[in-house]
């Protein structure tokens, strides 16, 4: 499934990151802007690394980290995201391409696959034609988008804790009284909140425009 947040580092590592890690444990990294390009850091194959390089990391603004659960590709450094688009943007991906990528443990993924593709097109404009014209949640790390992230999806982006995430459901759910398991869909001691507006990259409740 994946997980992408975005958000300052301070609240990120603030988050239950360890049961992120658990739902997503393949290998993270993250992104962020600084001198005009994005900066990568990836191939956080064991939480403690993931959650040292963030705490290392002493960008201020906003970073995009990803956590990966793989779909297609093996479990690998290099599979984990961002990757490289062209020469300033790096992309983190959220969800499942059929198209692109090898099944099981072959090959580079489908994100790799995507972050190739779009890294080829020579106006950048088309890179976020694209974001807005296929299924899954994307994370764009670009000096284009005003705070360096701009957010694509097809589902809408939702606010926990003050981070954006593109998904919710690997934040543990506390048992309501009576003993009942709670539910994926329930929500007992969290909150978030769902963002249905046009202040994003494709007017569907993300973060900021490109």
């Amino acid at each position: 499934m994946c997980v992408i947040l975005v958000g300052k580092k301070t609240d990120l590592l603030k988050l239950e990151l360890q049961a992120a890690w658990n739902n997503n444990p393949h290998g993270a990294g993250f992104s962020y802007v600084s001198d005009g390009r994005a900066r990568i850091v990836k191939g956080l194959m064991k939480y403690d690394d993931m959650v040292g390089a963030l705490s290392a990391c002493k960008y201020r603004g906003l970073i995009s980290l990803h956590l990966r659960y793989a779909t297609h590709g093996r479990v690998c450094v290099n599979n984990t995201h961002p990757f490289k688009v062209g020469r300033f943007e790096a992309l983190a991906h959220n969800g499942v391409l059929s198209a692109f990528g090898e099944s099981g443990a072959a090959g580079a993924s489908d994100s790799a696959d995507l972050a190739n593709v779009l890294g080829g097109l020579r106006n950048p404009i088309d890179r976020d034609k694209i974001l807005r014209s296929i299924g899954g949640m994307y994370a764009l790390t670009t000096p284009r988008a005003r705070g360096g992230i701009a957010l694509f999806g097809s589902n809408s982006w939702q606010t926990y804790r003050g981070v954006r995430c593109s998904n919710t459901y690997w934040i543990p759910r506390a048992q309501p009284v009576g003993g009942v398991s709670a539910a994926r869909a329930g929500v007992w001691g969290w909150r978030f909140t769902d963002d249905d507006n046009a202040n994003d990259a494709n007017g569907r409740g993300g973060l900021i425009n490109v």
